[in-house]
């Protein structure tokens, strides 16, 4: 399991800072102690820490599913402590709690998103990059920045190449997002698209709020499209060999 799937169970995710520390992110925007403010290193030691400072929503949304599943099955946990109730569940084979109980007992198997410690890795001596910044849009760690007609119809053609087009709800045309701005008295002229599975997408009219959020420049569909066309200019070959590459790399955080 990795961090952001893990993280989305609490209905949290988190960044990469320019410091290279984790800062999460509560999808639901309590911010409940701040949490938001905290930062944690980027290894196994910091996966802890999260774990911990997570403990009441582990509570609330673990260990509360536990005792239900416990209650379906008629068996009494009054007495059992949390690594009985583990143990009984797992007896019982209810094997969909397995992945998020594993991670939280053994946090050394929890992998940290690796792309979002960079926004880009070298590949070749001319410094041409494989760029993730579409995969930050849609991890939701950044807003995709839209500001006309041309741009809207770049965001649309890349989501229909990915089978993705569902993000949009059925609202295909710039000219209907603009509607809908002015209805809500929003700027019809900027979107700042964001993306998170709970919420599906939604959007800023203004850039200084989701550069205050998330502390870097929003992407351009100019930079979505980029790793697209970096792709198709590269052999099978030479992407089999990249990827082989970032994966090394990628072993040691």
């Amino acid at each position: 399991m990795n961090l952001s799937d893990f993280l989305r169970v609490f209905d949290f995710s988190y960044d990469i800072t320019k410091s290279n520390e984790i800062r999460l992110i509560d999808l639901e925007g309590v911010n409940l102690g701040q949490i938001e403010e905290e930062r944690f290193p980027i290894n196994e030691d910091g996966v802890k820490a999260i774990i911990d400072r997570l403990d009441s929503y582990i509570n609330e949304y673990v260990v509360m599913d536990l005792e239900i599943e416990l209650d379906e099955k008629g068996i009494d946990y009054s007495s059992m402590n949390l690594a009985e109730k583990i143990k009984k569940v797992k007896e019982l084979g209810i094997e969909e709690v397995y992945d998020i109980i594993d991670a939280i007992i053994y946090p050394e198997t929890i992998e940290i998103d690796k792309f979002l410690e960079q926004d880009t890795i070298s590949y070749d001596e001319k410094s041409k990059t494989w760029d993730y910044k579409w995969i930050e849009f849609l991890s939701g760690v950044n807003v995709l920045e839209v500001k006309n007609v041309i741009e809207f119809t770049e965001f649309k053609e890349f989501l229909e190449e990915h089978g993705l087009i569902g993000i949009l709800k059925n609202i295909l045309a710039f000219e209907d997002w603009q509607q809908l701005a002015k209805i809500n008295n929003w700027n019809p002229k900027l979107f700042y698209f964001e993306y998170n599975n709970s919420k599906g997408l939604t959007w800023y009219d203004n850039k200084e709020k989701p550069m205050d959020w998330y502390g870097k420049e929003p992407i351009t569909t100019k930079e979505l499209l980029e790793k697209e066309v970096i792709e198709k200019d590269k052999s099978e070959k030479d992407k089999h060999q990249e990827l082989n590459e970032i994966n090394n790399e990628n072993i040691d955080i």
